[in-house]
């Protein structure tokens, strides 16, 4: 398998480019900052998804952030796109003529736990063998400054669970199945709990003895048995001719039903027909009164020839004509002719008053003591009723100049009515505001009728609903006697009266009690057969069950003996393997590491938290923290390709190192590289690096290169381009 193409919509720094890479050793070079590192987490990434969703976000695009892998394997070609902030994923296998064969689509958040997200990994596991990302970045993918050899506790455990077999198969869970699948057998087993309740073996041998029992008492109701199945015969002969008749019946019953049906609903749509008929009869009296009172308004207006009024016309008219009849005329001048002789009254009334009620005073000096109050007390209350007959009367002419005034706002708003009126009808408005207000009651009348009229149209459908619903019920109700017609000649010569349903549904009646009874009958027979037949027919059984207890007893002791085998011979074999896994891997290992230093360093052992010691020249192991940075990273080139080789399965993975030879020295990665160069027979090699000399030597031994400047990475690079820059480095 090979990773074919790397399609970037919006990843990092690259908007619509488009790498394509190629089987054996593939060289991604460019300066810092050129986009390498994001090129390759872009593979994980889109494999697995990311928790920190703004991380690859292109800063030109901030609202999109999508990306595709395209891999190619024996069977087809596999590609997988993500939105990286959405986890929108689609996996899709394609057979060799890019047809899609089978396709996984769904949201795979990488901490979700949905069934989308659970298929999803199921074949990224049929693809590259685990669904692990920790696991994908301790293997395949060698990320810058990423050669490390603490894996942590979690992935450690997990690494010894695939290196011990784990992750093909749980040999534990395999060998406590055989155990309780002999357990299940037989109580005779050393593995066993409760070995006082019977099991498959001992059931089988006492229902084995059971069967023999009963196998002697089934002769005894033959006899019987047969002169009732000769009854039962004939019950079901009769059963069945009764039931024709019935069936025979409920045709004809159903056939009156629906010509009946037919006939009521022939009479329904009649009386609706005749209703929708006197509805248009009636819009069409409505519609001529309202043509005659248009009419009526025309000649009042003095138009000719008479036209329809819009209902703004008339709404307009209707208002001009309720100002000018209740609008006096002359109302002004008589006001003003009140007020004058009201301030008349006024002037004179307080002087008479102020009079008396002096005089009233010069008055009561002359009288005796006693009687001096009297005077005093009447001019006060003469006085005090000028003042109040003074302000009612000045209360009076407030209410009259009020009125006055809404007479002149409603004056105002008649003559601005009937210019609007006047716009519309091209008749004078002074004219127009002398006829509104000649007319009086009689306009009042005619819009009175026109109300009655519009009230009367709105709750009727217009002429065409009307037309439309009756051609409808027209056409159904020609089907309907269609129909019933079509009924009467199919049953030519049958007198079709309505006592006819009644009686049929009687006889009908009848002929289903009788069925019941029969039934009943032949139930009470059935029951009794059955009572009858299980001696006998169980004769039969019981000999094919005595025959099959017989096999069986004689397969489950096999299936013991094989499963005691079996038990005992895998626990060995688990046991052995399981003795020396990790020295079978620290021996793989140690064979890359003794490539990759010429010699120097070849043997190399595990402990259990997967801490790794390193052979010394003179013999002494010493643990790996204690080498140079260097010899370390060569320690983990090492192991990241035992577990290649490991997990692949027999898969031939991509193998992705981004500057990962950075801290070798020469010698060194001359060696890593002739390594790679030999994986890369098998494996696809992808070399990330900003090295010149590594670039020349790709030239030089005829690697596929894809050149990356700073300006690359904002735009895709052609295949063309890439040629040009091999050209370039030769």
């Amino acid at each position: 398998m090979i990773l074919r193409a790397l399609e970037l919509e919006a990843f990092g720094p690259f908007v619509r480019a488009t790498f394509e890479f190629r089987r054996g050793l593939n060289l991604v070079i460019g300066p810092n900052e050129a986009g390498k590192s994001s090129m390759m987490d872009a593979v994980p990434a889109v494999l697995f998804g990311v928790r920190d969703k703004g991380r690859f976000v292109p800063w030109t695009r901030p609202g999109i952030c999508r990306a595709c892998v395209r891999f190619e394997t024996a069977e087809g070609t596999v590609t997988v796109q993500r939105d990286l902030l959405t986890d929108e994923v689609s996996l899709t296998w394609s057979d060799h003529l890019y047809q899609p064969a089978h396709q996984v689509a769904g949201k795979a958040s990488p901490r979700g736990r949905s069934g989308e997200r659970e298929a999803y990994l199921n074949e990224i596991e049929r693809l590259i063998g685990f669904r692990d990302p920790d696991l994908f970045r301790s293997s395949l993918f060698f990320g810058q400054g990423a050669l490390s050899l603490d894996f942590g506790r979690s992935l450690a455990e997990r690494i010894k669970d695939l290196l011990s077999g784990g992750g093909d198969v749980n040999y534990d869970q395999v060998l406590t199945r055989l155990r309780e699948s002999l357990f299940a057998i037989t109580a005779e087993n050393p593995w066993g709990k409760d070995k006082t309740r019977d099991r498959r073996l001992e059931s089988a041998r006492k229902e084995l003895v059971r069967i023999r029992e009963e196998l002697r008492r089934s002769e005894s109701a033959l006899a019987e048995l047969t002169a009732l199945e000769a009854e039962l015969d004939a019950l079901e002969r009769r059963i069945e001719r009764e039931r024709s008749e019935l069936a025979k019946g409920e045709r004809y019953l159903q056939w009156i039903s629906r010509y009946w049906h037919l006939a009521r609903e022939k009479e329904r749509l009649t009386a609706t027909l005749d209703e929708w008929q006197q509805r248009r009869q009636t819009l069409g009296e409505l519609l001529e009164r309202e043509r005659e009172l248009h009419v009526e308004l025309s000649r009042r207006l003095s138009l000719s020839p008479a036209m329809p009024f819009p209902d703004e016309v008339l709404r307009l008219l209707e208002q001009g004509t309720k100002l000018a009849r209740f609008l006096p005329g002359s109302l002004p001048d008589r006001d003003q002719e009140r007020d004058r002789r009201g301030r008349l009254w006024r002037r004179v009334g307080l002087g008479l008053g102020t009079l008396l009620a002096v005089g009233g005073s010069l008055l009561a000096r002359h009288l005796r003591p006693e009687w001096g109050f009297y005077p005093h007390f009447a001019a006060a209350l003469l006085w005090l009723f000028t003042v109040f007959a003074l302000r009612l009367s000045g209360r009076k002419k407030t209410r009259r100049q009020s009125v006055a005034s809404d007479n002149l706002r409603s004056s105002a708003e008649l003559h601005r009515i009937c210019r609007q009126l006047s716009d519309r009808l091209g008749i004078d408005a002074d004219r127009l505001c002398v006829l509104l207000a000649d007319g009086g009651d009689a306009w009042a009348e005619l819009f009175e009728q026109l109300r009655q009229v519009h009230a009367a149209l709105a709750v009727l459908p217009d002429r065409r609903q009307v037309d439309v619903r009756i051609r409808e019920l027209a056409r159904e109700l020609a089907l309907v006697e269609e129909r019933q017609s079509r009924g009467r000649q199919l049953r030519q010569g049958v007198d079709l009266q309505a006592d006819d349903l009644e009686q049929a549904e009687r006889a009908l009646e009848g002929k289903r009690r009788e069925l019941e009874e029969l039934g009943e009958r032949r139930t009470r027979l059935l029951e009794r057969r059955i009572g009858l037949a299980a001696p006998v027919a169980d004769r039969a059984r019981l000999i094919e069950r005595e025959q099959e207890l017989s096999r069986e007893v004689a397969a489950l002791e096999r299936k013991k003996r094989i499963l005691t085998l079996a038990c005992g011979e895998l626990q060995q074999a688990v046991n052995d393997f399981r003795a020396n896994y990790l020295q079978r891997f620290a021996e793989r290992v140690g064979g890359y590491l003794h490539l990759l230093t010429d010699g120097r360093h070849g043997k190399i052992r595990l402990r259990d938290d997967l801490k790794i010691d390193i052979m010394t020249a003179s013999g002494s192991w010493k643990g790996s923290e204690q080498f140079s940075q260097g010899t370390r990273d060569t320690l983990s080139l090492a192991v990241r390709l035992g577990l290649v080789e490991q997990f692949s399965r027999g898969r031939h993975l991509p193998l992705l190192l981004d500057d990962a030879l950075v801290n070798l020295d020469q010698h060194r990665q001359k060696l890593a590289l002739h390594l790679l160069a030999r994986l890369a027979g098998r494996h696809q090699v992808i070399l990330f690096s900003h090295d010149e000399r590594l670039g020349r030597k790709a030239a030089r031994e005829g690697w596929h290169v894809i050149t990356l400047d700073r300006r690359a990475s904002a735009k895709p690079q052609r295949q063309e381009e890439a040629h040009a820059g091999q050209l370039h480095l030769l």
